[in-house]
């Protein structure tokens, strides 16, 4: 059992208490250390996994919240694990699936988890063509054996080592060790994705879009290279439970170019918003996003709300903060209001009649009542919105940024904050119909041209607009 340089596999299983990898736990961990064909090491132990277990996971496995009451925590088995699988190939049925978990378990520890996988429902997908279905029970019935406890981790997990057995006695060396070594050498892909799709991705600046067997859109990412982050998403060693269940969906990937990453962040942005995807769960809305805008009672500063939306880009500097709902915008300002003293029916927050509570307490200064100075108040009001605040526009007029990447050039055109839209080459003409187009303030784009300035205050990349020959906007008389 030596094929190319590997010599050493670890077959290997767990029962875990659900299905997600970074919320649910390792409940069972079953492995077989192989070397050159002989079995050197083995583990086969329950584990407490600190949680109840659930009753699907006890009809399944048979394993109860009495079976774990003297079993190790997984802290106390770590390095037997990982003195089982060094150095060595880690082999499991859905391989994904059983390396998430015990890569989490480690992290749970700051511990790393880094191994080559043989997945063997592909193994057998790739050996037994013929074969109707290949899960485990399947893979049981091909070998025609028997074991003592199906759905346990140890057994599951030396059926895939008479699995490997019964392709040395089927195949030849030579074919077998070029099977092996082939899904050895690459980044594990899912089953329904081909390597040719993947290769027709540019490894340029661009944005992706995975889709699944009915065409709907589930994922919008971006990167400089989007071929190697698609990849990433099917790498062995998931990041989140979010990439476990894209490989399982996902049944097509196409992209767009762009000539960097400015653009393609803003890309990237406009077709989550137009498109909602189902597994952009952290960037998607979840609802009409609210500014709050800074405003006057009296002499006092206050505070109303206005749809983003219905924000004039040249009215920007007046915005305070933005919401996705009326229970985070008061949570908010009952926080700021502590901090700084200020009072929560200026703010819109407290009804009552009179004074409002804070001030009986002693814990406004009766700004409510006018018993504090305006000019004190406004202080405090202004420092206490510093920090979310959107700033003053740091360019007279608009500017242009460029990108460029081998053959693809774009100039992105911004002013207030507002993207604007971009042209592919500078011509008066193209930058005077870009420049004054009117478009909406919108959060998203105004966060990810902030950053970007931020980072290239020093470089040549950002042109200031008012310093090329740029024509006025044709009149109607004209």
């Amino acid at each position: 059992m030596k094929y190319g340089q590997f010599s050493t596999f670890a077959f290997v299983d767990v029962e875990t208490t659900g299905v997600s990898a970074s919320q649910d736990r390792v409940l069972e961990v079953g492995i077989l250390r192989v070397e050159n064909g002989e079995v050197v090491g083995k583990m086969n132990t329950l584990i407490d996994p600190d949680v109840f277990i659930p009753s699907d996971i006890t009809n399944i496995t048979g394993i109860t919240d009495d079976d774990i009451l003297n079993a190790p925590h997984f802290s106390a088995v770590v390095e037997e694990v990982e003195a089982l699988l060094k150095d060595a190939v880690f082999v499991a049925h859905n391989a994904r699936f059983d390396y998430a978990f015990l890569k989490h378990e480690f992290r749970r520890l700051g511990l790393p988890f880094n191994y080559k996988t043989l997945d063997t429902v592909k193994f057998s997908r790739k050996l037994f063509p013929l074969l109707p279905r290949h899960n485990l029970d399947a893979i049981i019935a091909l070998l025609n054996t028997k074991i003592e406890h199906r759905h346990r981790a140890y057994d599951d997990a030396y059926v895939l080592f008479e699995l490997l057995n019964y392709a040395e006695k089927t195949f030849s060396k030579e074919y077998l060790e070029e099977t092996i070594l082939d899904f050895l050498k690459t980044p594990s892909l899912p089953q329904q994705i081909s390597r040719i799709q993947i290769g027709e991705l540019p490894q340029t600046p661009g944005v992706y879009f995975m889709y699944d067997k009915t065409e709907t859109l589930l994922y919008v990412g971006k990167s400089v290279d989007v071929q190697a982050r698609v990849l990433s998403h099917f790498y062995n060693d998931f990041e989140s439970s979010n990439d476990l269940l894209l490989s399982r969906e996902v049944f097509r990937v196409d992209a767009i170019k762009t000539a960097g990453d400015l653009g393609a962040s803003l890309l990237e942005a406009q077709k989550i918003k137009t498109h909602l995807p189902i597994h952009n769960r952290m960037l998607r809305a979840k609802g009409p996003l609210m500014a709050l805008v800074e405003s006057q009672k009296g002499e006092y500063l206050t505070i109303k709300i206005i749809p983003l939306p219905d924000i004039n880009p040249i009215d920007h500097h007046s915005i305070l903060g933005v919401f996705t709902s009326k229970k985070q915008l008061a949570i908010k300002l009952k926080e700021i209001a502590k901090e700084h003293k200020l009072c929560l029916k200026l703010l819109g927050v407290e009804k009552s009649k009179g004074a409002c509570f804070e001030t009986q307490i002693g814990l406004c200064n009766g700004a409510c009542e006018e018993k504090e100075a305006a000019f004190k108040y406004n202080v405090r009001f202004k420092e206490a919105f510093t920090n979310s605040r959107v700033p003053n526009w740091p360019f007279i007029g608009a500017i242009a940024i460029h990108e460029k990447f081998e053959e693809n050039e774009e100039l992105l055109i911004f002013n207030n904050w507002c993207y604007l839209g971009s042209v592919s080459e500078v011509s008066d003409e193209k930058l005077s119909e870009v420049i004054h187009k009117e478009v909406p303030f919108e959060w998203d784009n105004y966060k990810i041209i902030r950053r970007f300035i931020k980072k290239h205050t020093k470089t040549n990349s950002i042109i200031n607009l008012p310093s090329l020959p740029v024509h006025s906007a044709p009149t109607e008389q004209q």
